[in-house]
């Protein structure tokens, strides 16, 4: 059997076979995976399966998480695109590259009140949905100041009864909706809009009681549809509910219905400060250009509170760029159109000791340190120990295979084979064992999976993750 020589990061030195397995520790013998190495993570990525019926070449790297905050429970700044534009998040490396950010952030799209439910609405069956203009319980925000609401009074068998109101809107322009709506009991619950032949349904429920909360929808996202409605035409308005029963003495209130335009996109830029640890302002640092040439990437955000994974690369896929171990960098947060985010952390401490939060009214302006710590995570390329492979497809995979799996270095240098000729036979996950004999493989090397797809099943996407021992960076926190 061809053998030969590897050497990990840490000077162990094994012998491995062509297939580029290790051997299991034998009794009285080091183990080549050193004690060292006792950080465990799971890494994953989804693929989409563009080539039916062919060959799909997918390419991984496993990416391990260093600097963190791990709490994002707390509303830490609004990027507003006026009196905040930006919010800086330094951080010290513990890597010399960057793979992958992750932020806990929400949009906030800029509205139109469409009805302040202070007049209009009506019961399909007033003797089991009353309706009444409440004075004393409401919601007002910046764009509602009526100091009202419409109350619902529910009474027994409401099966089929809705609060509807005609209208006349256009909201071509808009992506969003959204009211706000509280009851005493917790009830499922639908908005129809019509157009006076079509319609779309959304649901929604309450998940806590006597406490209004925003429900916010996106138009092009129904539950359920009769038709193509016309959004540009809506003549009516409908509420209606899911739950039935006795719901005698139970109440329901209905505030600020808006429309909604989608703000524009949150940016993210990546500055080196090297020793300064708080800058009074941008120009103090330097603005890298990332691994693709830009020097700025978009970060998705939806309208709830989500954690987005950012592939913000510098020293990953371009060996060029480094990160100085120990030196200070700032994740740039920037608005610069229309509409507002928030950035989630901890507003009760501050979390990260080796960096500060701040925010600022433009590029040029002086930054605020805030005092507390935003969510933050930043992934690496590392050395690791590949445990567990995972291979999963989204649905019947029927008679697709997978021809390899192996792994090589980035300039596409095959080094070994970690398995070959797996067929699916119908499943839709396939995993592969290697507690006993851990592959290990460089960070700069990649994994390649050549899956061929059945033309006649309907996968459409391709999971691949690994389970993996590494050595722990050296943190900061």
């Amino acid at each position: 059997m061809l053998k030969v020589s590897l050497a990990d990061p840490h000077g162990h030195v094994a012998e491995i076979d062509a297939d580029g397995r290790i051997p299991v520790k034998l009794p009285g013998q080091q183990s080549v995976v050193p004690e060292s190495a006792n950080s465990q993570t799971h890494s994953f990525e989804t693929f989409i399966v563009g080539n039916k019926g062919q060959a799909n070449i997918f390419t991984f790297r496993p990416v391990f998480q260093n600097e963190n905050v791990g709490v994002a429970s707390d509303i830490v700044a609004t990027l507003d695109s006026s009196s905040t534009s930006y919010v800086v998040q330094l951080f010290r490396a513990s890597s010399t590259n960057i793979n992958t950010i992750a932020v806990a952030t929400n949009s906030i799209p800029v509205g139109t009140i469409e009805d302040n439910f202070s007049t209009g609405w009506t019961s399909s069956s007033p003797s089991k949905i009353t309706i009444s203009i409440d004075s004393a319980i409401y919601n007002n925000t910046a764009l509602d100041l009526s100091n009202s609401s419409t109350k619902l009074t529910l009474g027994n068998n409401i099966a089929g009864v809705t609060v509807s109101k005609t209208v006349s809107e256009n909201w071509s322009a808009n992506s969003t909706f959204s009211f706000w709506f509280r009851a005493t009991t917790l009830l499922s619950m639908y908005i129809k809009l019509s157009d006076g032949v079509n319609s779309s349904t959304y649901n929604f429920v309450n998940t806590v009681t006597n406490t209004f909360q925003q429900k916010i929808f996106n138009i092009s996202d129904p539950d359920a549809t009769s038709g193509i409605l016309n959004i540009a035409a809506i003549t009516n308005i409908t509420f209606g509910t899911y739950t039935l029963g006795n719901l005698t003495g139970q109440f329901a209130w209905l505030d600020a219905l808006e429309s909604q335009v989608s703000p524009s996109p949150l940016y993210l830029q990546l500055y080196e400060f090297d020793t300064n640890i708080n800058p009074i302002n941008l120009s103090l640092g330097t603005l890298l250009t990332l691994d693709d040439g830009n020097t700025e990437i978009e970060v998705p955000t939806t309208l709830t509170r989500t954690v987005q994974r950012v592939n913000l690369r510098y020293g990953s896929t371009n060996t060029a760029n480094k990160l100085k171990n120990g030196a200070y960098y700032g994740l740039v947060f920037w608005n610069k159109g229309i509409g507002s985010h928030n950035i989630y952390g901890s507003t009760s401490a501050k979390i990260y000791s080796n960096g500060n939060t701040f925010t600022a009214p433009n590029s040029g302006g002086v930054l605020t340190d805030v005092g507390t710590s935003i969510y933050f995570c930043v992934f690496a390329y590392k050395a690791c120990y590949i445990r567990t492979i995972y291979n999963s497809v989204d649905a019947d995979p029927m008679n697709a295979k997978i021809i390899t799996i192996s792994y090589s270095s980035t300039d596409k240098k095959r080094k070994a084979t970690l398995q070959n000729n797996m067929r699916f036979f119908g499943r839709q996950d396939i995993q592969l064992d290697f507690k006993d004999i851990p592959r290990f493989i460089n960070g700069d090397d990649q994994i390649i999976m050549n899956y061929v797809d059945d033309a006649d099943s309907d996968v459409s996407e391709f999971q691949f993750g690994i389970d993996a021992i590494y050595e722990e960076f050296e943190l900061w926190g």
